[in-house]
């Protein structure tokens, strides 16, 4: 072959040739002599010039002169080459057929053991299935044995594990037959594989074989009767074991806890953990609920129970029915809750992340004891009446406070620390097996697990309560936003009742609505003064008490408290401007006794109207009561707030999100409360400066009768100041003395200094006059003969002079009596200034 192929080269190059030479002459036949001597001559010289640079460059390289030493050898080179091509052709051909040979026996060889493989393939597949027959075979034994449960707890505790493997077998033949499905559907839609150019090896994986799964779909019918079979067993066992139960609790004492022997325990695991090999864990759950649970919540629930201790409606006894329910439970299942919680709970998985986490098996608490009892109390009419009903606030309060505590401590009732089962490895040393199991199978009973119930399972189990679709449907029944607007209607009316009364009958009227104990401890413990502001620190206090708040509602409650310190704000600011008087000013007609008016109609007029931002001792008595208010919502108030929404026995994983909205309660009350606080500002240092500066300004104009009291009156010079200096700062004594101890401490003196500043300037400003009319008069006087002089030589300018400076000494030393500098007050210095010119008259 491949002789031929260089014949077929060398001939295709001789053509080469041929034609090549063809085209030469051809086109050397349109040339001439001379020109081609010339052309040629060129390619000479050329082809010199290019040797002689290849040389030179080969020459002045290592390798270039290797190359120039084997250059005369290379001219020997074809002929040697074609020698050994003809040399080597019978070997290559030789080696040819070596490998087509081995390539046939590799062949043979593999296909042998491909052959033996699959064979060896059937035989296993051919015993698998005769194991599934055996294992077919061996259930329908197990459940045909166990049709007829045996009164010895041992043998009924073999059979009840006798059918855990049974179901245990059933899973695997279920899992084989959806498996067998699954392979024959894929091998139908994927087609024939193409094998390309696969190497041939034992390496290589047989192709798919669905011999093992078209027998397994030939069983698919039996598998699933078997399945059904099974199903029905576990039902049945399990009704029994609990109607076993029920019945040997129901023969003695109501009261007498009656503890399930180990072997009771030991059946009923076996029961649900065969329920869980199933997947049936639901069914489970509801066949616990209808045969253990449902019989103890009928038994208790009622309306007569639910309203026992209280007339009908008021929902009584709902706290003692939830009770009941609770002790009928523990008393007749808690060892099996008990131990069903720890044999399907997962201690291994982070409880930070829900996503991660499994649902569990079977839920006894959740499905078997929580909903049964919910859905009693939803769907009977009556009852569910009587229960969500919003109607009446304080019942519906109640009866959610006695279910959301019911619900909240459910779980830690039914697995708490009492609630634990009987240990089992002290239980099996005490166990009497008889002659059916040896040594050996005692000392493996001995090794069952123990179920711990610890902290973490029992939160475990609280939050899938609280996470189920019926929690979530339950709470739904709750009327909470029409409850918040009960009672949001109830505070605001107190309020404007009192507002009411207040308008009517001034600030000391009585519209304190609690107890003298409360009333007494508001005026000793916070220095309350005024029922009214009594009756606002029992509102705020009342609408967070625990019987009034809602924890679902806390910003609701929360919204309701700004909004009544708003109207309080709102109420006091308009007093202060004047827009609210208080007293009767209307008509009002003439009534008897029993309240019918009069035949004459007769008509009085009650015109008592006043504005109490008029009165000064109603003023400063406001601004305390509102600093004694806001001073008990920022240290108490808050406080009381956080510790009933975020109360402090929260587990660690709530301890993030409470001090969270503890710090938000906190911020919003700080907000609402800082709103007073202008309003106080407002009263000092506008209210009450304007009313004392009235007070004060009214003796001043007995400075103009200084002058009248020395003029042509020949009267001695004076030595003592006028009386009406000390009544000028009489009335802001008078009133710092009386409330002193009740002023707010962020208001200081600027209030006094205030009135003090605009006084001192009204007398300067009189004094000034005063002294100017006095020298007009001296200048009239000063040319006439009937100018008088007094003994001593003082006139009477003089005379009024020093008394004006007599009076400024006292008023003075009455300005350092209010603890004010008088050096700091601008109309003291002009008044000191003014009355300078009398100091040597006083000297002598």
């Amino acid at each position: 072959m491949n002789r031929i192929d260089e014949g077929k080269v060398e001939a295709g190059d001789a053509n080469t040739d041929v034609l090549s030479s063809e085209t030469w002459a051809s086109s050397l036949s349109s040339l001439s002599t001379p020109l081609l001597n010339s052309k040629l001559s060129s390619l000479r010289t050329q082809s010199q010039t290019l040797s002689s640079n290849l040389t030179a460059r080969l020459a002045s390289s290592p390798s270039g002169q290797s190359l120039l030493h084997i250059g005369p050898s290379l001219s020997t080179l074809p002929p040697d080459l074609h020698m050994l091509m003809d040399s080597l052709k019978p070997m290559l051909n030789d080696v040819h057929e070596y490998q087509q040979m081995n390539q046939n026996e590799l062949i043979r060889i593999v296909t042998a053991g491909k052959l033996i493989q699959r064979e060896i393939r059937r035989a296993k597949v051919a015993k698998d299935c005769a194991g599934i027959l055996k294992d077919f075979g061996a259930v329908e034994h197990i459940l045909s044995e166990i049709s007829n449960v045996s009164d010895d707890k041992d043998i009924e505790l073999y059979q009840m594990a006798s059918l855990e493997r049974a179901a245990h077998t059933a899973l695997m033949l279920t899992q084989s037959l959806q498996a067998s499905s699954n392979q024959i559907t894929e091998t139908l839609h994927s087609g024939p594989k193409s094998q390309g150019n696969t190497i041939l090896s034992m390496d290589t994986p047989l192709p798919q074989d669905t011999e093992r799964a078209q027998f397994i779909m030939k069983l698919a019918p039996r598998i699933r009767a078997l399945e059904k079979k099974v199903n029905d067993s576990i039902n049945f066992h399990l009704e029994r074991a609990l109607n076993t139960r029920m019945e040997a609790v129901d023969s003695v004492d109501s009261k007498t806890k009656v503890n399930p022997s180990t072997n009771e325990l030991l059946i009923l695991g076996h029961i649900f953990r065969s329920f869980a090999l199933m997947g049936r864990g639901m069914d489970a759950e509801a066949i616990f609920a209808r045969v253990a649970i449902m019989p103890i919540v009928r038994k208790q629930v009622s309306i007569g129970k639910l309203d026992e201790g209280g007339s009908r409606g008021e929902c009584a006894g709902l706290n003692a029915l939830l009770q009941e329910i609770v002790s009928g439970i523990q008393l007749i299942w808690s060892e099996v809750l008990h131990m069903v919680e720890g044999m399907f709970s997962f201690d291994d998985v982070d409880e930070a992340d829900d996503d991660k986490k499994p649902l569990i098996e079977i839920d006894l608490i959740t499905a078997g004891v929580w909903v049964p009892i919910v859905t009693a109390l939803m769907t009977d009419p009556a009852i569910k009446s009587a229960i969500f009903s919003p109607g009446i606030a304080t019942i519906f309060q109640r009866n959610y406070r006695t279910m959301d505590t019911f619900l909240s401590n459910l779980t830690s009732s039914l697995l708490g620390p009492s609630n634990e089962i009987q240990n089992l490895n002290q239980s099996m040393e005490s166990m009497s097996f008889g002659d059916t199991l040896d040594e050996d199978c005692k000392a493996l009973m001995a090794l069952y697990y123990q179920p711990e119930v610890d902290q973490t399972v029992i939160k475990a189990a609280q939050h899938r309560i609280y996470t189920h679709s019926l929690t979530v449907d339950y709470s739904k029944k709750w009327n909470l936003p029409i409850y918040y607007q009960l009672r949001f209607g109830e505070v605001c009316s107190r309020l404007e009742e009192a507002i009411q009364g207040v308008i009517r009958d001034g600030w000391e009227a009585d519209v304190f609505t609690g107890d003298e104990v409360l009333k007494k401890t508001l005026s000793e413990k916070y220095v309350f003064e005024t029922p009214f502001f009594m009756e606002v620190f029992d509102i705020l206090t009342w609408m967070w008490s625990d019987e009034v708040l809602l924890k679902p509602l806390t910003h609701r409650f929360l919204r309701g408290t700004i909004q009544l310190i708003g109207r309080l704000i709102s109420f006091i600011n308009e007093g202060l401007e004047g827009k609210i008087l208080f007293g009767v000013s209307e008509e009002e007609e003439l009534q008897t006794e029993n309240g019918d008016t009069l035949p004459t109609a007769k008509r009085m007029m009650m015109n008592s109207s006043y504005k109490w931002c008029d009165r000064i001792q109603d003023v400063a008595t406001v601004s305390w009561e509102l600093t004694v208010l806001s001073n008990y919502i920022i240290t108490e108030h808050i406080q009381n707030i956080a510790a009933r929404v975020c109360p402090s026995n929260a587990c660690d994983t709530d301890l993030g999100t409470s001090f969270e909205t503890s710090e938000l309660i906190s911020e919003i009350m700080t907000d609402a409360s800082n709103e007073i606080t202008p309003a106080i500002n407002n009263i000092w240092n506008g209210i009450v400066v304007k009313i004392m500066i009235n007070k004060c300004s009214t003796p001043l104009s007995a400075v103009k009768g200084v002058a009248a009291t020395y003029r042509m009156t020949n009267r001695p010079p004076p030595t003592q100041p006028s009386p009406f200096v000390n009544t000028i700062l009489r009335p802001l004594k008078e009133f710092d003395a009386k409330f002193s101890s009740r002023t707010p401490s962020h208001i200081g003196t600027l209030w006094k200094r205030n009135i003090i500043s605009t006084v001192s300037e009204k007398y300067s400003k009189s004094v000034a006059e005063l002294l100017e009319t006095v020298q007009k008069t001296e200048e009239a006087l000063k040319n006439r003969k009937t100018r008088r002089t007094m003994a001593g030589g003082m006139s009477d300018g003089e005379k009024v002079r020093l008394q004006l400076y007599l009076d400024q000494k006292a008023y003075v030393e009455s300005v350092q009596d209010c603890d004010i500098d008088p050096s700091t007050v601008d109309g003291i210095n002009h008044l000191i200034s003014l009355t300078k010119s009398a100091e040597e008259l006083y000297s002598n």
